[in-house]
């Protein structure tokens, strides 16, 4: 498209803009590795650790089940200090699972008290607002079999409510919070009803069986009333909402069999995936790495490419209204959830002379998949030989997220020219 410009002589031509086939590395999103370590005995923590190539996520999983009848010393939380410290050095947001037991044993690994438990959140809490900016999501409260809220003898709607408030308290609710189950949100929700951001659910049993091992139920929401599980259909709808400001993902494991590609990757979709566990289950993942969805492309690419949020520039035209004149930059959210940040639109108008930035607060960051959404940025250079370049960033910490076109890098996707 050419756009003329009658007062400046100039024209405006449109880049070219189409989709990157294959994954575009960006924040909050992807495939993940597990960093497990335990900060009584120390093992596991040759530090720094050893990042895997090409992720910007890592769930690291610290063992305080040593410490389960007793408060943390010193020399532990310094460890923890060490270990927050590398991750957040070395660039990783961290989805953060601090636990009682890694082999399935909650109740023998927790402690026998409650006010113990509460007491171990208390000596946590200064480190977690420490590195909270590092934090991506964490999971859990620290109780039942490998944090993941079962098995426990603090998993009652008592104890439940009185973790989370003694949490959010204690972490001044600076940390985006995932529970193993949707209806464990809704029981600590303060309102019956509502829906509270910054609480949101993790899911290591997808596709394990039609209730993902318990985390769905099997009675319809008008039946089973605002605390007890509903059916898998009412859950989606309700993880939704908590998707919006929390992500979602978690463990893919086999159980439900004979999933067309297509129908796989619909259910990913409709749960809004973020991350996913790059290694377990190795059953799954292996079926869907010899899978092809698309011609050269893998069922396991093409879901890697499409967790979490994917912007995609498909249109871009210079618009005057009287004699204002308007880039409309038209995106889409292609991935299988929205970003859940706020963010910032970046133009770069670059030419031989050097560059400026205009800099645009946008919704982009609550974009549903499959939706779009046309910015207008206002105009008044339009100068021969000036170049517009299109890039986004996340408000809270500056990092840049690339649009998965073709020809996008670090300095911007090229969305047209005066010439």
């Amino acid at each position: 498209m050419i756009f003329f410009s009658r007062r400046s002589g100039t024209a405006f031509r449109q880049g070219v803009f189409r989709e990157a086939p294959g994954d575009v590395q960006n924040p909050g999103r992807g495939w993940y590795h597990i960093y497990t370590y335990d900060l009584k005995e120390g093992t596991g923590c040759d530090l720094p650790p050893v990042f895997c190539e090409g992720e910007s996520l890592a769930l690291v999983r610290i063992d305080i089940g040593g410490y389960r009848e007793q408060d943390i010393d010193e020399e532990g939380l310094a460890l923890l200090d060490r270990i927050l410290g590398s991750f957040a050095e070395g660039g990783r947001e961290m989805i953060l699972r601090i636990v009682y037991d890694t082999e399935g044993k909650g109740m023998e690994h927790e402690p026998s008290l409650f006010s113990q438990v509460r007491r171990h959140m208390e000596q946590l809490s200064p480190l977690l607002l420490k590195y909270s900016r590092s934090i991506f999501v964490y999971q859990g409260l620290l109780v039942g079999s490998w944090g993941e809220l079962h098995t426990s003898k603090f998993v009652s709607e008592k104890y439940l409510r009185q973790l989370w408030e003694t949490f959010c308290t204690l972490t001044e609710g600076r940390l985006r919070t995932a529970l193993r189950k949707p209806v464990q949100c809704r029981l600590v929700q303060r309102c019956e009803g509502t829906v509270e951001r910054g609480i949101g659910c993790f899911d290591d049993a997808i596709f394990s069986s039609e209730t993902h091992m318990g985390t769905f139920g099997i009675r319809e929401k008008r039946e089973a009333g605002w605390g007890e599980p509903w059916r898998r259909e009412d859950e989606l709808l309700f993880l939704e909402q908590l998707a919006q400001s929390v992500p979602f993902g978690g463990e893919a494991l086999s159980g439900e069999e004979g999933m067309k590609a297509e129908d796989t990757v619909r259910r990913l979709g409709r749960l809004h995936v973020s991350y996913l566990n790059c290694v377990h289950e190795e059953e799954r993942l292996a079926r869907w790495r010899e899978t092809e969805y698309a011609p050269g492309v893998s069922l396991y690419d093409y879901i890697g490419a499409h967790l979490g949020y994917r912007f995609v520039v498909e249109k871009v035209s210079c618009e005057r209204k009287g004699k204002a004149v308007s880039l409309m930059v038209k995106i889409v959210n292609r991935g299988f959830a929205c970003c859940g940040e706020d963010l910032q639109f970046v133009l770069c108008l670059r030419q031989k002379e050097g560059e400026s930035l205009i800099v645009r607060d946008c919704g982009l960051g609550e974009l549903e998949s499959g939706r779009s959404m046309t910015l207008q940025i206002p105009l008044e250079e339009r100068r021969e030989g000036l170049g517009l370049y299109g890039k986004l960033q996340r408000v809270r910490d500056q990092r840049e997220i690339r649009f998965a076109n073709q020809g996008a890098d670090p300095r911007g996707l090229l969305l047209g020219s005066f010439s």
